[in-house]
């Protein structure tokens, strides 16, 4: 039986490590831009200030929308699930 904090702390720390196996990050100034772009990457806005590498940006989509998938699977099939 797993608690829904424990699988919100579960799935924050899996989209951590994804964004960074990506080189996705958050921008809302040019110079955080600056700061955290490579050389020779071009970006795509993915909305909120996420910044996704052009050429990674649906494989990157595909196991984002497979974490939140896994997540609401676990909520949903875990009867004795705590809130």
């Amino acid at each position: 039986m797993q608690i829904i904090r424990d699988l919100k702390k579960e799935l924050q720390d899996n989209m951590t490590k994804l964004f960074d196996d990506y080189g996705v990050f958050f921008a809302f100034s040019k110079e955080q831009f600056d700061k955290q772009k490579k050389e020779g990457v071009k970006y795509l806005d993915g909305g909120a200030g996420m910044l996704i590498p052009k050429d990674v940006v649906k494989e990157f989509q595909d196991k984002l929308d497979k974490l939140y998938l896994d997540f609401d699977n676990k909520i949903l099939s875990d009867e004795e699930l705590e809130k």
